[in-house]
């Protein structure tokens, strides 16, 4: 008989709501069940969360996330849906890419698919690489700020199709040099961003940097992550280990 089957890769779409990211339980079952179940039969995972914001959610949540990112990239790809800066984080410690909205709405609620229609974006701010985030564009004039990716050339965009291309470039320049850098070495790449990103924001009077000393120690204990199939995600301890490093 003829194999009429289509040869294509198969994916498993993974949704959860943010705070499951806090139950080491639920977390340690899903991922069991994917390898026990399905490790055969699929080639990676798109993982989506509702409600993740990386910067002010939980480290609970974003710990939990980067673990399961870990555990599951082992030997799959893994590939985040709408997520921001922590986006390059995570490919840094497994992760093979990530989605994320060309300028703005760079996280996934289902708010957004619950309200009306809005005009695009917000107009007045502009993303920086340095911080992983955006700021007030009056911010960015005040440190007279200028960026240095290859399209904007040391300028300052203020009009909504430049800043696409702005955000666009910035966001491929990474990726790009993530992909030519083994394991080892994406993780120093990015813990020295991490580093010139906690000095760049000192230029920034009113700017809360606790997110960037969040990612950093994820970034740091990530190194000696190590899982089998049987490990559990021990949530607990990972906090009282990054704790101690403050």
């Amino acid at each position: 008989m003829t194999d009429n089957s289509i040869n294509k890769p198969l994916f498993a779409m993974i949704t959860l709501n943010c705070n499951v990211l806090e139950e080491p339980v639920s977390i340690n079952y899903l991922i069991e069940r994917y390898f026990t179940d399905f490790e055969n039969y699929i080639d990676g995972y798109f993982i989506l969360i509702d409600s993740l914001d990386c910067k002010k959610i939980d480290p609970r949540q974003i710990i939990g996330l980067a673990k399961m990112v870990k555990q599951l990239s082992e030997n799959k790809y893994v590939f985040l849906k709408q997520i921001g800066g922590f986006g390059e984080i995570l490919c840094a410690i497994g992760a093979s890419g990530f989605i994320s909205g060309l300028y703005m709405r760079e996280t996934f609620s289902l708010k957004y698919i619950e309200r009306k229609p809005e005009k695009f974006g917000t107009p007045n701010r502009i993303f920086i690489p340095e911080l992983f985030t955006y700021v007030n564009e009056e911010v960015a004039r005040n440190i007279n700020y200028k960026c240095t990716c290859s399209f904007c050339n040391g300028s300052l965009q203020t009009d909504i199709p430049s800043k696409k291309i702005h955000y666009f470039t910035c966001k491929t320049n990474t990726t790009n040099d993530l992909q030519e850098l083994n394991n080892n070495e994406k993780l120093n790449y990015m813990l020295d961003k991490i580093n010139e990103t906690l000095t760049f924001s000192s230029r920034i009077t009113v700017f809360n940097s606790s997110y960037l000393n969040n990612w950093k120690n994820i970034l740091e204990s990530s190194q000696n992550w190590s899982f089998t199939k049987q490990d559990e995600i021990d949530l607990e301890e990972l906090l009282d280990e990054l704790e101690g490093e403050d």
